[in-house]
C-alpha cells in the first residue's frame, strides 16, 4: 500500500503544476478507486469530466475507475459516451 500512497502524492504534486490537466484528475480517480476511496474517486471523476467534456480517453479512464469500484452501470454509461465522443 505505501506504493499507491506515493503514487497519489506524485499525482497530487503534478496536479499543482497542471491544474487543468484532465488526465491527472482521471489518474487520481483511478488510484483512489483502487484503494476503495469512493468519495475521492467521484470527486476526481467529476473534475476530469469537467475539464475534458466528451473526450473519449477521459471517459474511458473514468469508466475504468467506476468499474474498479464496482459501479458497472455508471462505467458502461461512460464507455458508451466514449464511443459516441466526437474525437
Amino acid at each position: 500500500m505505501p506504493r499507491k500512497v506515493s503514487a497519489l502524492e506524485e499525482l497530487e504534486a503534478a496536479l499543482k503544476l497542471s491544474p487543468d490537466d484532465p488526465l491527472l484528475y482521471a489518474n487520481l480517480a483511478s488510484a483512489h478507486a483502487q484503494l476503495g476511496h469512493r468519495a475521492e474517486t467521484f470527486k476526481y471523476i467529476q473534475a476530469a469530466e469537467q475539464e475534458a467534456v466528451d473526450q473519449s480517453a477521459i471517459l474511458l479512464a473514468t469508466g475504468d475507475a467506476l468499474l474498479t469500484l464496482g459501479d458497472r452501470a455508471a462505467a458502461l454509461e461512460r464507455f458508451t459516451r466514449a464511443l459516441d465522443a466526437p474525437d
